[in-house]
Parts: C-alpha cells; sequence; structure tokens
C-alpha cells in the first residue's frame, strides 16, 4: 500500500510538471502569432488551376509554424436539407400521387428546389413550364405564389427556381454560351425573374457540360465555369445595390468520367453556394443485372456508391461544405428472369428493367416511396438489408400478374427508406458536407398513404437525424448501445438490431448472408440450441461473435456453450478474427495506473505538437 502511495505522487508531480510546461509554451507561441491577411473571394484567379491553399495568404515564411487556428474560429457547420419539387407531379392523373405547396410542412427543408423554368432558346428568357406554375386552374392559385408563400410560415425558408433538367440536356446553354453578349443577356434575364416571381436564387441543372453525346459543345467544360462565375459576380453587384443576397447552386453528376469532363471543380465549387451531387441512379433501365439504387458504400473495388462519389468530388479540389449528397425517395424495379433459390437474394444477378407504368405516379422502372410500401404489404414479399451498402431491398412475387407464379413476375426492388437515410446522413456529418439534397418531395408518402409512418417518413429522418433527435422507432429498434466484441462474421445482419420472439428483425428484415455467395435466406438458419440474438462462428482456434445484447444480459445462458463462455477471454472491438487464446487475465493494468499513465501520454504528445509548430 505505501509503495502504491507513493508511486501515486510521482505520477502526479510529473503530470503537474508537464501540465505547467505546456501552459508556458502555450502563452508565449500566442504572442509570436503574426496577422494574416486572407486573400479576398472576389480576387482575380485562374479558374482552371484554382485551389485554396497557404499561397492565398500573406503568410511570413513558415506559415505551418507560425499559424494557430483559434478555438472561437471552428464552429458546426449549418446543415442544408434540400428538397426537389418537381412541377409536373400536380399533373398525374392519380389524385393520390399529385403533391401541392400546402402539403410540405414549411420547416421540413431549409431549402426547396421548384424544377423547373424553361429557357426560351431565341430571347434567352426564362420562363414558366406549366400553365399552373403562373395561372389560376383547376389546381387553384398559381403554385409559384403558392410555394413561395411558404415563407410565411418559415422565414428561414430559401425557395429557388431550377433551370435544365434531363429533357433540356446542352441545348439552351449552347445558346447561352455563344458569346460574352448571349451570357450576359441571359445573366440578366435570369436576375429578372428571380425578382419577379420573389425566388431566393438559381439553380442550374445542365445535364451535362462536357458531355459531347447529349450535345455539349467540346469547349462547355470551360465555358460552364465562365457562366457560373459571371453570374456569381452578377448576384454579388446584385446585393450591393439592393442588399437581396441570391443562392446560386448547381447540380452535378456522380459519375466520375462526366466529372472529368465537364467540370473544373476548384473553381466551379469557389463560386456556388452549393453542389447537389446527384448520388443515385447507379443502376437503372440500362443496367441486364440487379444492382442498387443509391449504395452509400461499394460491395467491390470497381462498383461506385455515395461514399466513391463524395470522395471523387473532394479530391478533385471542392471543399466538403459546399457538397450535399443525394438521397432518393424512389426505387428502381428489376424484373428477375431466372429465380432459383440462392439468387434472388444478391447484386447483379441477371434481370431486366421493369418497364410497366407504376401505378400512381405512371413512372416505367421507377416506384416512389408509397408505392414501394403498398407492395410490401402484400405476402408475397420480403424484405432484406445489405449491411455493406446500407440500403434495403425487396423481392416481391407476382407484384402485377395473379394465379399461378411465374419467373417473369419477381420483381427486385432497391430502395430507400427510414433507416437508410439515417445513414446518408450520419455520413454527411461524418464527412462534414454541407447537407443533402433529397429528390424528390412528390416521391415520399407525402400523404402517409401506405407506409404508415407518418408524412415524408424519409425526410423526416433526414430533419431529426440532422437535428439529433431520438424518435420512439430509434429508441425501440436501433439500440446504439450495444457493445459488439466483434463484426467480422459471415452475416449481413445488422449490429443494432433487436429481434422478437421468433428471432426475426422487428423492423422486418430478414437475415440473409452477402459473404457466402450461394446461402440463402431459408437455409441460413442460426443454430436452434443457441440464444437468439447470438450469432456466432467457430474455426479452428477462433471464435466470431457478435452480440445484440449486453452480454451480461446473456452470462446464465452462454454457460452451457464452451465455445461462447469463452468470448469474454477476447478484447475485440475490431473487424480482426480473435483468439480465444488470447487471454486477457495476462495484462492485468490496475486502474489507477492506467490514468495516469494516460494523462502523462496526453501531456507529452501535447507539449511535442507545440515544439513543431
Amino acid at each position: 500500500m505505501k509503495s502504491d502511495n507513493m508511486r501515486h505522487a510521482l505520477l502526479g508531480f510529473i503530470s503537474i510538471y508537464l501540465f505547467l510546461i505546456s501552459l508556458v509554451k502555450i502563452v508565449k507561441l500566442e504572442e509570436s502569432i503574426p496577422k494574416i491577411e486572407i486573400l479576398k473571394p472576389d480576387a482575380d484567379i485562374d479558374d482552371e488551376n484554382f485551389q485554396v491553399d497557404l499561397n492565398d495568404a500573406n503568410l511570413p515564411a513558415n506559415p505551418k509554424k507560425n499559424l494557430l487556428v483559434p478555438p472561437y474560429a471552428i464552429h458546426e457547420p449549418e446543415y442544408k436539407r434540400v428538397c426537389i419539387y418537381p412541377n409536373w407531379s400536380i399533373l398525374r392523373d392519380s389524385n393520390m400521387a399529385k403533391i401541392f405547396p400546402e402539403d410540405i410542412p414549411p420547416d421540413l427543408c431549409t431549402h426547396i428546389h421548384y424544377a423547373y423554368a424553361n429557357i426560351d432558346v431565341r430571347s434567352l428568357q426564362l420562363t414558366p413550364s406549366q400553365f399552373q406554375d403562373t395561372n389560376n386552374g383547376d389546381h387553384g392559385a398559381p403554385i409559384y405564389e403558392r410555394i413561395i408563400k411558404l415563407r410565411e410560415s418559415n422565414p428561414n425558408l430559401k425557395i429557388l427556381i431550377s433551370i435544365g433538367g434531363w429533357f433540356a440536356k446542352s441545348t439552351p446553354f449552347n445558346q447561352i454560351l455563344q458569346s460574352d453578349a448571349t451570357r450576359t443577356q441571359f445573366i440578366q434575364n435570369a436576375l429578372n425573374f428571380l425578382k419577379t416571381w420573389n425566388f431566393d436564387g438559381l439553380d442550374i441543372q445542365w445535364e451535362y457540360p462536357g458531355d459531347i453525346e447529349f450535345g455539349a459543345s467540346p469547349d462547355s467544360r470551360q465555358k460552364f465555369t465562365t457562366l457560373i462565375k459571371y453570374l456569381y459576380k452578377a448576384f454579388k453587384d446584385e446585393y450591393k445595390s439592393s442588399f437581396k443576397k441570391y443562392i446560386l447552386t448547381a447540380f452535378a453528376p456522380a459519375d466520375e468520367s462526366r466529372i472529368d469532363a465537364g467540370y473544373q471543380v476548384r473553381a466551379v465549387c469557389k463560386y456556388l453556394d452549393y453542389l447537389s451531387i446527384a448520388t443515385y441512379d447507379y443502376t437503372g433501365p440500362y443496367d441486364t443485372k440487379t444492382g442498387y439504387n443509391s449504395p452509400l458504400y461499394s460491395r467491390s473495388q470497381t462498383s461506385n456508391s455515395v461514399n466513391s462519389s463524395v470522395n471523387f468530388w473532394l479530391e478533385r479540389g471542392c471543399p466538403s461544405k459546399k457538397i450535399l449528397l443525394g438521397i432518393p425517395t424512389y426505387a428502381r424495379a428489376f424484373k428477375i428472369i431466372k429465380r432459383t433459390n440462392t439468387n434472388l437474394l444478391f447484386v447483379g444477378i441477371e434481370s431486366e428493367p421493369f418497364v410497366s407504368p407504376s401505378i400512381y405516379t405512371s413512372e416505367e422502372g421507377i416506384l416512389s416511396y408509397y408505392e414501394v410500401c403498398e407492395l410490401l404489404t402484400k405476402k408475397e414479399s420480403r424484405v432484406y438489408w445489405d449491411d455493406i451498402a446500407e440500403v434495403p431491398f425487396a423481392i416481391v412475387s407476382n407484384p402485377v400478374e395473379t394465379g399461378t407464379e411465374s419467373s417473369s413476375s419477381n420483381l427486385w426492388i432497391s430502395y430507400e427508406d427510414a433507416r437508410s437515410s439515417r445513414k446518408k446522413v450520419e455520413y454527411a456529418k461524418k464527412m462534414s458536407l454541407g447537407g443533402v439534397s433529397v429528390w424528390s418531395l412528390d416521391m415520399d408518402d407525402f400523404k402517409d398513404m401506405f407506409c404508415n409512418l407518418g408524412p415524408f417518413p424519409i425526410l423526416e429522418s433526414v430533419k431529426e437525424e440532422f437535428e439529433h433527435k431520438i424518435t420512439q422507432i430509434t429508441d425501440e429498434i436501433y439500440d446504439d448501445t450495444t457493445p459488439i466484441l466483434s463484426t467480422d462474421i459471415i452475416s449481413t445482419k445488422n449490429l443494432n438490431r433487436k429481434l422478437n420472439d421468433n428471432g426475426d428483425d422487428v423492423n422486418g428484415y430478414d437475415l440473409i448472408s452477402t459473404r457466402v455467395p450461394g446461402e440463402d435466406y431459408d437455409n441460413f438458419k442460426m443454430n436452434s440450441k443457441m440464444p437468439q440474438n447470438i450469432l456466432a462462428e467457430k474455426s479452428n482456434d477462433s471464435l466470431i461473435i457478435k452480440i445484440q445484447e449486453n452480454y451480461e444480459q446473456f452470462k446464465n445462458k452462454l454457460k452451457k456453450f464452451k465455445a461462447i463462455r469463452e468470448i469474454r477471454l477476447i478484447s475485440c472491438l475490431d473487424k480482426q478474427k480473435c483468439s480465444v487464446n488470447n487471454s486477457i487475465k495476462n495484462y492485468r493494468i490496475l486502474k489507477t495506473d492506467f490514468i495516469w499513465f494516460f494523462l502523462i501520454k496526453f501531456l507529452l504528445l501535447k507539449i511535442f505538437k507545440i515544439n513543431n509548430l
């Protein structure tokens, strides 16, 4: 006991001494920090070679050695929740599929992009693309007026007009960029349109600069940068004269070849307020195999994902705060050509596009989220969760035909739900992105028709996740406090699920094996002798185990199983296999010594970092 007290006293003295040294060094360092004048945002730069680095500031000879960022300069970014509102949605035949501004809660989104306004290729004027946009009719008052009225309930809501889109392609932009005069004419017309209809900004959806097959001119990459640059300057001049700050944004592809072909990334991102990346449609009607619409992570080195696309934009020099990742509220459907007991569970199986128009939205190969929910109420459907891609998918038998089951009527559906959208929001926060862009309002279950989760379940989950709200569903189903001893197992069973008495997920997800091809749901059953909340695999001297709830709750049950009981000797918090022979009994460390050790280590590292500034 006496020796322990002496050891603790010595460790305490060393810690206090190191702490005082670090304080003295910090005070001296702060006195030597020079004032730095950063390059002004409107300074002339080389658009092609623009990059933000230490050369943009008047720094001393060795800026890295003298630059210290004060803590108060660091703050959590304001996350944007951009919602796309397609104006053609109110023209659908089904009244259930029509969405009006009054259906949208004013605080659901931080920004709404109303798609689209047309560009007259002769006059270069912006014009409403639908009669109901600016005229009274069976639908009621003009949509422009009604959507702008949402700001009365939420003055912070920003409403932008989008131009371009899939069907416009490059034609209007080629006309705009024929000369300096046509570009100037268009910019002035755009400003007049924003003022006339009281929009907060302009969203440019050029699909795509640099894409010759889509009609883009060979020099469209440079011209797109020029257009963005002069729009930025015009909006800035307008602010100086009227104190109205207009927002400038753009839609951008996730495809790497299109990014390199059409975007001078550093320069474009400099002038834009934010950039909405279309991190969806990774598979579509052009594919002959099943695949995910918007996988968060890639399942192989050759496949793309939200993560790979975001990182590609970052690597090309776009600041993270300018990037919004895309979240789809619609699903992609594929018709299975050959049905077996094994292949329905996996991506990349032979299929063909499902071209039958959906019931309510009348879209070919696309289903709204509420149409997916309606299909999933059928007994012939089953839902799965992919733990790698972080998305759900579903198998629906006989979605159209009735009677005898046929191989041509089995749908493989990739869709988004509240759970996967939360995963994407978590990712956006982890990557310090500017937020998310959701396509689209009309494809969410905006009237709570079939999903029984309340209106706008996907968008509400996005909002709640950004606002750090924990809903009752999240609290009951996804227990984030579950300790995990190891995650290197063959199943994609989610770490934070809870199971009912039958061993099924209470949220409707089934067990699947995606790391062992050929495993089938019906054949992939947990050992009935084992606790249902545990899945384990024993190989030689290694035991790979995943526990769904606190380990202590299963002590008594585990006593019957020698292999599982030995898991108590393993400390395995990463994804590496652990050997039961690595007993932690041989590595006993007093708790008090452990605390002193890390305190001294922290102080030494702090002094080392200060010396290197």
